[in-house]
């Protein structure tokens, strides 16, 4: 692998992360009316995504780049991997439905915010998939992925145990989300694994690209020591 290519690695991480929360962010500091939960009427959803089309693409711009990301991260992060290749699998196969889901919801609120959203079913039937497809689908799979990187991370270390912990958090929240079918504030779950995901996904993007380009370095240091006869 590449330095490019590790560094790629990496840095995708982070990129997820901070491209989620920028597009998120930047959509609340826009709009004008708050985003219509699932449970919305038909309405309420019609004038959120007419009102405030520039705030709604927005957040879809940040998804879609945090689900790009994210796709980069779960293909290469275990590409040279050792370690059980079921789990391995298991992991590339979460990241995949984790970023295509989180794609195809982004794509369902742009499609709100065009002609599509002015027929009421339509606009029901495309709200209703997008939140399904980001919320529970994409949270369920995201939490598979980052409790994967259990087996990227090791250590005793105080860094590693943290990351661990978190790993595992994100993994638990993100299987028990799908409740917030049963009850609303088991909304909470949905919100605890993507955040605690994105941020040991950072974390270990981070610590994998610092410490691979480290281990590269060292070799090249030493073979520019001089010999000591």
């Amino acid at each position: 692998m590449t330095t490019a290519e590790r560094d790629l690695r990496g840095w995708a991480g982070p990129a997820a992360g901070l491209s989620f929360i920028a597009g998120v962010g930047g959509a609340a500091a826009r709009a004008s009316d708050p985003y219509p939960r699932p449970w919305a009427t038909v309405p309420e959803v019609q004038r959120y995504f007419t009102n405030n089309r520039a705030a709604a693409r927005t957040s879809v711009a940040g998804q879609l780049v945090s689900a790009a990301a994210l796709s980069v991260f779960s293909t290469m992060v275990f590409r040279t991997s050792a370690h059980d290749p079921a789990r391995v699998r298991a992991g590339r196969a979460a990241g995949a439905l984790a970023a295509a889901s989180l794609a195809l919801s982004a794509t369902c609120s742009l499609l709100l915010t065009t002609a599509h959203g002015r027929d009421s079913d339509t606009a029901r039937r495309l709200h209703r998939l997008g939140f399904a497809l980001g919320g529970p689908i994409h949270t369920v799979s995201f939490g598979v992925l980052v409790g994967t990187l259990e087996i990227e991370i090791s250590g005793p270390d105080a860094p590693e145990r943290v990351l661990r912990t978190a790993s595992l958090v994100a993994a638990a929240t993100g299987a028990l989300s799908p409740l917030y079918y049963v009850a609303r504030p088991f909304g909470v779950l949905i919100v605890a694994s993507r955040l605690t995901g994105l941020g040991a996904i950072a974390a270990t993007g981070v610590r994998l690209a610092t410490s691979e380009r480290s281990s590269h370095a060292a070799p090249a240091r030493q073979e520019r020591r001089p010999d000591d006869g």
